[in-house]
């Protein structure tokens, strides 16, 4: 019997070493096949245009609830943020290959400060540089009041 016992004393820590040997092994084997083939997501969007051909500008109340769908935006303060929805390439089904933009502005009334409209500025003509989009692509939402304030 002890000689037995003796034979398979580390057997549990042969076990434990294979099994990791073997799960690493696996997670490469598989890292390398999803490189080869292309992944297509069970949920989510498509993809957005390849070519993005027109840029849109709204304003938004920093005080509404919900802004709706856009691809920038910029706050008070001139700062600029890039959503999700321009990391992932998604476009707004109401403005196929337009890119949007929201102003945030403090009430409804208001205008775009001058920091914002030179935020804006920068932006669009960084995008019809990189996207050679037209000066006469470039909407104002019907909605939109670009008014300077003061």
């Amino acid at each position: 019997m002890s000689a037995a016992s003796a034979a398979h004393k580390h057997r549990h820590y042969k076990t434990l070493i294979l099994l990791v040997v073997s799960m690493t092994v696996g997670a490469f084997f598989l890292f390398w096949l999803g490189q080869m083939a292309p992944v297509t997501p069970l949920r989510g969007k498509a993809a957005g245009p390849d070519k993005w051909s027109r840029v849109v500008v709204r304003t938004a109340a920093d005080n509404q609830s919900d802004l709706g769908f856009f691809h920038y935006r910029i706050d008070g303060a001139g700062q600029l943020y890039q959503t999700a929805a321009w990391k992932n390439n998604m476009h707004d089904p109401r403005h196929q290959g337009a890119i949007e933009i929201v102003v945030s502005l403090p009430s409804a009334d208001a205008g775009i400060s001058r920091i914002q409209e030179k935020s804006l500025a920068r932006l669009v003509s960084d995008l019809r540089r990189k996207f050679s989009i037209p000066a006469d692509q470039i909407r104002l939402a019907p909605e939109a009041t670009l008014a300077v304030a003061n």
